[in-house]
Formats: C-alpha cells, sequence, structure tokens
C-alpha cells in the first residue's frame, strides 16, 4: 500500500498517460475532525466505487454466474 500525506487543497495524479485522458486527479476538498471529503476528476469511461459498494457488485457477478 502506498501511503501519502496530503494537505488541504493539495492533489495527486494516478495514471501514465501522456496526454492525461487516462489520469485520474484526486484533491483533498476539505477535513473536518476525523473525516476528509476527496474530489476526483477522471475521464466517463471510469467507474469509481466505494468498496464496500464494489464488493457487493462483485458478489452479485459471481452469484449471476453460476
Amino acid at each position: 500500500m502506498l501511503v501519502l500525506t496530503r494537505k488541504q487543497e493539495e492533489s495527486l495524479l494516478i495514471g501514465e498517460e501522456a496526454d492525461t485522458t487516462g489520469i485520474i486527479t484526486v484533491k483533498v476538498l476539505s477535513i473536518v475532525g476525523n473525516r476528509v471529503k476527496l474530489g476526483l476528476t477522471m475521464n466517463r469511461g471510469v467507474s469509481v466505487h466505494r468498496a464496500e459498494v464494489w464488493q457487493r457488485i462483485q458478489g452479485e457477478t459471481l452469484a449471476d454466474n453460476t
């Protein structure tokens, strides 16, 4: 696991595309107490799910395929 420290309004970029079409930008929008609000920017074709939702989707997909 890569662990990064970012302050409010700082960003990080994920991806390798030279023309930035494949880049995902994650920006720390606010920090209040123990809650961090993140903003993500990426192409429309990229799916984003909370981990618990993704796990449920994967479970339903496996159940449908059996």
